[in-house]
């Protein structure tokens, strides 16, 4: 078998004029069929041939190169032979977390009460991390904003606060990869009913939400007026369901919540 450097095709593909244009062709197609043997035989062959010719030093970088190439690289092997085809990275690739939102999207009510059902056990269990700022509106409005969160991120906002002394509230957001899925509102008005008694008018909201859209809401109110028949009150109060028009104003009051997390300073008033 003749030396490489012989071919006429070989001339053409490593021709200093003709290299750059022919080069996949010489390296890609041509190198992984030459045993390396020969190739190092053609290597020597040039440089000996060539050792006084102001050529030498091109073809013995580019015979060089096709060694190299040759015995560093193998021919694409059949994929019907079962080995897995070669993939760069994927860059765009999905986050864990976002991978994991698209695994278990909320799809419905069931979907809802169940995720509730975790986030409140996990925090009821201290399952969770969380970090807290309390402001005191010109003595006017008073609480405290918590946030609760795991691994996957923020999982519950819970403001507690109360107004002119006679209401008190605590309003808690809950989400899933960074978005609301339910927010349950328990508000308390109270006043004094006969002598040295109170009345609690206590009003629920809820909120099943899902990709920013209201999929229900329902409403429950009822009265207290002695502290140990209020959990008898609560369950035996039916929910109605509502037409879901303060669904915008909550959003946004979550939203603000969620901003005053990074905040450098506590705010002393929550802006409205």
């Amino acid at each position: 078998m003749e030396c490489l450097h012989e071919s006429p095709i070989t001339e053409v593909m490593f021709s200093r004029e003709t290299f750059y244009p022919h080069y996949k062709l010489g390296l890609l197609y041509v190198a992984p069929l030459l045993p390396v043997s020969y190739i190092e035989s053609c290597v020597y062959t040039e440089i000996t041939d060539h050792r006084n010719s102001g050529t030498m030093g091109t073809r013995h970088y580019l015979l060089t190169l096709f060694v190299a190439f040759s015995c560093g690289q193998s021919p694409p092997s059949d994929p019907a032979e079962g080995s897995a085809p070669i993939r760069g990275t994927d860059t765009t690739a999905e986050s864990p977390i976002a991978r994991s939102g698209a695994a278990h999207r909320l799809r419905n009510m069931e979907d809802i009460r169940k995720e509730y059902s975790h986030v409140t056990s996990e925090v009821e269990s201290n399952g969770m991390v969380s970090d807290f700022f309390i402001y005191n509106c010109h003595g006017e409005k008073k609480g405290k904003v918590m946030y609760f969160s795991d691994e996957a991120g923020l999982r519950l906002i819970r403001h507690t606060y109360d107004e002119y002394s006679h209401f008190s509230a605590t309003d808690e957001y809950f989400v899933k990869d960074g978005f609301l899925f339910f927010v349950l509102f328990d508000h308390v008005s109270w006043s004094f009913e006969g002598e040295g008694e109170t009345r609690d008018d206590v009003t629920e909201k809820r909120f099943y939400i899902i990709e920013a859209q209201a999929l229900k809401c329902l409403e429950k109110k009822f009265t207290v007026r002695s502290p140990s028949s209020a959990d008898t009150r609560r369950q035996r109060a039916a929910n109605k369901e509502t037409d879901c028009s303060s669904l915008e104003a909550v959003l946004n009051k979550f939203e603000l919540l969620s901003s005053y997390r990074s905040r450098e300073k506590d705010p002393d008033c929550l802006e409205e």
